[in-house]
C-alpha cells in the first residue's frame, strides 16, 4: 500500500478497505471556499448522490438515458474552482481527498450535534431528511463496489445536464447527435469517444458559470485589498525619504555651521539638497 506524499492525495478507489485513510490540513478559507462551491447548482448532488440510476416506476423506452457529468468531472471542477478562487495547486485527486476528508469531519460533528456554523449549511444541502442512507450510498459509490440494480433514481439528474446544456449550446448539439447515433445501426455509429469530449467540456465550461458573479466579487476584494497594501508601502516609502533627507540636511547643516560658512553659503548648500525648499530664482 503507497503512502500520501506531502500535499498531495494517492487514495485510490478501495484503498480505505487496506489501510486507515489519511487526511490533509484544509485552511478555514479554502473550506469556506470549498462549500461555496458545494452550494452552487447540481454540484452537491452530483458528488453525493450514485452515478446513474434506475427508471422510476419500471417504465421501459427504447432511447438510452441522458449523459450526466461523472464525479471524476466533479472533483476536477471543485478543483478548478479551487485553484481560480482560493489560489490552491489543487488536482483533482486533491480535490476528491479534501471533499472526503470535509465530509468526514461534517458526518463526526453531527454525530457529536456540535455543528458549528459552516458545517450547518453543509447539513442544509442534505435536505430534510439529513444524511440517513446517503452516507452509505456514497461511501459505496465512491468504491465503485454499488450494482446497478440497487441505485436510487437521481431526481435531480436532467436539472444537472439541463444547467450544463445550457450554458454550452455547441456540447448539446453533440450529445444530442451522440444519443442519435447510439439509437442508429451500428454501421452508422462514429466518434465513440465523442460523447466524453462533450462531457468534459460542458463541466468545464459550466463550472465558472454559477458562480461568476461571487468569483468576481472575491476577486476584486483581494484586489482592492492589494491595492491598499500598494499605496501603504508607497506612504511608508516616501516617508522614509523624507526622514533620512531631513537627517541629511540636518548634518550638512551642522557641518556647514561648524566649518564657519556663512548664511549665504549655507543657502546655497541647501539649495543643493533640497531644491524644492530653496527654489532657483528666476
Amino acid at each position: 500500500m503507497s503512502s500520501p506524499a506531502s500535499g498531495q492525495d494517492t487514495d485510490t478507489p478501495g484503498s480505505s478497505l487496506t489501510g486507515k485513510r489519511k487526511f490533509f490540513h484544509t485552511t478555514e478559507a479554502q473550506r469556506e471556499c470549498l462549500l461555496e462551491w458545494l452550494e452552487l447548482p447540481g454540484n452537491f448532488d452530483l458528488l453525493t448522490k450514485p452515478k446513474s440510476g434506475d427508471a422510476v416506476g419500471g417504465s421501459s423506452t427504447s432511447s438510452p438515458p441522458p449523459k450526466r457529468p461523472k464525479k471524476a468531472d466533479g472533483y476536477r471542477s471543485l478543483a478548478q474552482y479551487m485553484n481560480r478562487v482560493a489560489l490552491t495547486q489543487w488536482t483533482e485527486k486533491t480535490a476528491r481527498s479534501r471533499f472526503e476528508s470535509f465530509l468526514g469531519v461534517y458526518r463526526k460533528l453531527k454525530r457529536q450535534g456540535e455543528l458549528s456554523t459552516i458545517y450547518h449549511r453543509v447539513d442544509a444541502l442534505f435536505g430534510p431528511d439529513g444524511d440517513t442512507g446517503r452516507e452509505e450510498r456514497f461511501r459505496s459509490g465512491s468504491l465503485g463496489q454499488k450494482s446497478e440494480g440497487s441505485r436510487s433514481p437521481l431526481p435531480k439528474e436532467h436539472q444537472v445536464f439541463h444547467e450544463l446544456s445550457v450554458a454550452t449550446p455547441d456540447a448539446t448539439r453533440n450529445l444530442l447527435s451522440d444519443e442519435q447515433e447510439a439509437t442508429s445501426p451500428p454501421r452508422r455509429r462514429a466518434r465513440p469517444n465523442r460523447s466524453f469530449e462533450t462531457v468534459d467540456a460542458a463541466v468545464e465550461t459550466s463550472s465558472p458559470l454559477p458562480g461568476s458573479d461571487q468569483a468576481l466579487r472575491v476577486e476584486s476584494q483581494r484586489l482592492a485589498v492589494r491595492q491598499q497594501e500598494l499605496e501603504l508601502k508607497q506612504t511608508e516609502l516616501r516617508a522614509r525619504q523624507e526622514e533620512n533627507r531631513q537627517k541629511l540636511r540636518a548634518e550638512v547643516l551642522t557641518k556647514l555651521v561648524e566649518a564657519g560658512k556663512s548664511p549665504a553659503e549655507v543657502r546655497e548648500y541647501l539649495a543643493i539638497i533640497d531644491p524644492v525648499d530653496n527654489p532657483p530664482r528666476r
